[in-house]
């Protein structure tokens, strides 16, 4: 998980981290699953995904460099994650954010 945290961004895939740990990719998986509950693969996009909800939340950066600092191979395609998983567009995820916040909600 360390690894995982610290690359994901870099756009590491499972190949990387199955060298890294040093185990069989199947062993590794299976091992991943039992503890984690998802695969190797959903952990590196929901670390990225994640990094990403809390550079537009947290940020004023333009979108296509949050894209590029997440390891998204465009700014079009991190709109399509976005929406996909929160229903908003990048955009509106961050004004809504801004609002809760300011509405004493926490998204």
């Amino acid at each position: 998980m360390h690894f995982i945290r610290h690359n994901a961004c870099r756009g590491v895939k499972v190949a990387q981290v199955v060298d890294y740990v040093g185990l069989s990719r199947t062993n590794l998986e299976t091992r991943f699953v039992e503890e984690i509950g998802c695969s190797m693969h959903e952990q590196l996009h929901m670390t990225k995904f994640s990094r990403a909800c809390e550079l537009v939340t947290a940020t004023n950066l333009a979108f296509d460099e949050i894209a590029r600092t997440c390891g998204y191979p465009s700014v079009q395609y991190m709109y399509t994650v976005m929406r996909k998983n929160v229903g908003m567009t990048p955009k509106e995820y961050r004004i809504s954010s801004r609002l809760g916040k300011e509405q004493g909600k926490e998204f």
